[in-house]
């Protein structure tokens, strides 16, 4: 159970990072738009030259090979990285969250010594609002009217941020909830 509720905490930080990447497209990309940013990636338009082609043939065994283990070291890169890319983000995400929590820790109990178990149940429910906060600061940012006029129409900004909220919001809950379900101590919990 606790491999089920730590793979919904990281879809849950996903998604979470998404909203963060949403929030940032829609403030950050117009000023971009407007700096003239395409130059930067593409290529400024010259002279094209006439090229004589040479005779179209199909590629001998060793190109063959070459082509697929090429092929297959894509595929395999691209699997490590679904694979591994989530679990990073995740542990990072649990990493900064109980940091967090544990230098907030003093402050939320104004210095009063504490017993081990009672910090520890204190520093689980500051993770946990640390958690609500990132999605209910990304979903006020989404909310805030556009510093420039945008290509996108505002509902569009204002539906897709309110989605990824969602989304973040649900599968936070449902960490909550398995996490509650079975027992498990915050420590546990990613």
């Amino acid at each position: 159970m606790q491999k089920i509720t730590n793979i919904v905490g990281t879809l849950g930080y996903m998604s979470v990072v998404l909203q963060w990447m949403w929030c940032g497209a829609t403030i950050v990309g117009p000023y971009l738009v407007g700096m003239g940013a395409a130059e930067w990636f593409l290529p400024s338009p010259t002279a094209t030259s006439k090229s004589t082609s040479a005779a179209i043939s199909m590629p001998g065994i060793v190109e063959w090979l070459i082509l697929a283990l090429a092929v297959v070291f894509a595929l395999a890169v691209s699997l490590y990285a679904i694979y591994a890319v989530p679990k990073r983000i995740a542990r990072a995400a649990s990493r900064a969250t109980t940091r967090t929590a544990k230098a907030a820790l003093p402050h939320v109990t104004h210095h009063k010594p504490l017993s081990k178990a009672r910090s520890r149940r204190l520093i689980g429910r500051i993770r946990w609002l640390l958690k609500a906060a990132a999605v209910v600061i990304a979903l006020l940012i989404t909310l805030l009217p556009p510093p420039v006029s945008l290509e996108l129409d505002t509902t569009v900004v204002v539906s897709a941020g309110l989605f990824l909220a969602l989304v973040s919001t649900v599968l936070f809950a449902a960490q909550y909830i398995l996490a509650r379900a079975a027992s498990l101590s915050d420590a546990r919990v990613i």
